[in-house]
């Protein structure tokens, strides 16, 4: 019985469905890259943050970030976040 509805549900899905336009197929593509590089950036920063800690802990003290290195860093991140919002405005996502 579950198989039945499975199938007639999937009949009914392929019946609506619509190939997508060039520039949805690329919105799409552009948006799933854009998650990709976030995380694949996210998960360096985590390895180095582990990496370091791990140096640390096995030389001593951690020594001192430059304040300039700090504010670089921090005005990086939130410039990559006010472009991800922007472009999420204008494609439509929020």
């Amino acid at each position: 019985m579950a198989l039945r509805g499975f199938i007639e549900s999937t009949k009914r899905i392929l019946r609506i469905a619509r190939k997508p336009t060039r520039e949805r197929l690329f919105t799409s593509f552009k948006a799933s890259l854009l998650g990709l590089s976030i995380l694949g950036l996210l998960g360096f920063v985590i390895q180095l943050a582990s990496t370091v800690l791990t140096l640390a802990v096995r030389m001593g003290p951690v020594p001192t970030i430059p304040r300039e290195i700090v504010i670089y860093v921090l005005v990086a991140i939130i410039v990559v976040i006010l472009g991800v919002a922007a472009y999420g405005r204008k494609a439509g996502w929020w």
